[in-house]
């Protein structure tokens, strides 16, 4: 016969067991939904260098990096119940992103290349 005490170990026991397995579900979730967005991003990033015939292989690691970065923003905005915001942040930023990194960058490396002349 068990008494009050050995069962509420017992069940704190499982209960902790269970709060691990939630736990890691959660993580494997957040960076599930990480590689994924940051996929999305990527290729959305890959079709506006494409379009606009940028090259990609000089700006790949600039997009690879602010790819994770609004996967992270999106992930914020997912988790605190802000997706009525979201979409009009996240095309905040990629406008920001992409006029300052394609054409404010190549402009100071066109002046340098110009000054150095």
């Amino acid at each position: 016969m068990h008494t009050y005490v050995e069962k509420f170990d017992r069940i704190e026991g499982e209960s902790d067991r269970l709060h691990v397995g939630r736990r890691t579900g959660f993580i494997m979730k957040f960076f599930e939904f990480i590689f994924f967005s940051m996929l999305e991003y990527l290729s959305f990033f890959y079709f506006i260098l494409v379009l606009f015939r940028f090259n990609i292989k000089e700006n790949v690691l600039k997009f690879v990096i602010f790819s994770v970065v609004l996967s992270l923003v999106s992930n914020t905005f997912q988790t605190e119940s802000l997706q009525a915001i979201s979409p009009l942040i996240q095309a905040a930023f990629m406008i920001f992103f992409v006029v300052f990194f394609l054409t404010w960058i190549r402009n100071v490396d066109n002046s340098s290349l110009w000054i150095s002349r």
